[in-house]
């Protein structure tokens, strides 16, 4: 099996094990890949490894593959690269912020609660994106102090939104989307940027 680091061919992986798991953990044992460095893309036969089979690598085998492709990034880099996506989902919530709460004024309410699922699932994603800076990053105290104030304001927010939809008062639920939780979302966009550079 040939197996590549940022392009770079490693000789002699047969000691790593027939799945992704023991293979990284074969390469970082070796040095191969630095403590310094998070791996940041997969490929197995040119076959891209979704964030899913990284959650579950043990499922992953290695026994019929020929290539395994990897690419790491230093801590910085993979923060960097959080952010940046970070903000890619940041414009898509706002869109369907805005949208769920035109439906809940429409009177669209089963299509509009099922949307406000999806839309709180992705804003979970969206604040676990952010709040994992913190682990991997030693930020500046502004950034920090600026994205736990907002993360307070949302979760208050989210609070006030769980009451109106237990009510079934959908117009109150409408205008929590709009007057708290699309400001606290535009909050964010400055404070991604501060968190970017704090990390360059």
């Amino acid at each position: 099996m040939k197996v590549s680091i940022n392009g770079r061919t490693v000789a002699g992986v047969a000691e790593a094990g027939s799945t992704l798991e023991g293979l990284l953990h074969s390469l970082r044992h070796r040095g191969e890949i630095g403590s310094d460095r998070v791996v940041v893309g997969l490929e197995v036969d040119n076959r891209p490894c979704t964030a899913d089979d990284l959650k579950a690598m043990e499922s992953v085998s290695l026994r019929e593959a020929n290539e395994v492709s990897i690419v790491t990034d230093d801590v910085r880099g993979y923060a960097r690269r959080i952010l940046t996506d970070a903000g890619g989902m940041l414009s898509v919530l706002q869109e369907a912020t805005a949208r769920v709460a035109e439906e809940f004024r429409g009177g669209a309410v089963q299509k509009a609660n099922a949307d406000l699922f999806n839309l709180l699932s992705a804003l979970q994603g969206f604040l676990a994106c952010v709040c994992h800076i913190d682990n991997i990053c030693d930020l500046a105290r502004a950034p920090l102090d600026a994205q736990r104030h907002l993360l307070a304001q949302v979760a208050e927010c989210l609070d006030r939104i769980e009451s109106s939809q237990e009510r079934h008062d959908w117009l109150a639920l409408a205008a929590q989307l709009e007057l708290s939780l699309l400001p606290a979302l535009a909050g964010f966009e400055p404070v991604l940027q501060e968190m970017k550079n704090a990390v360059t």
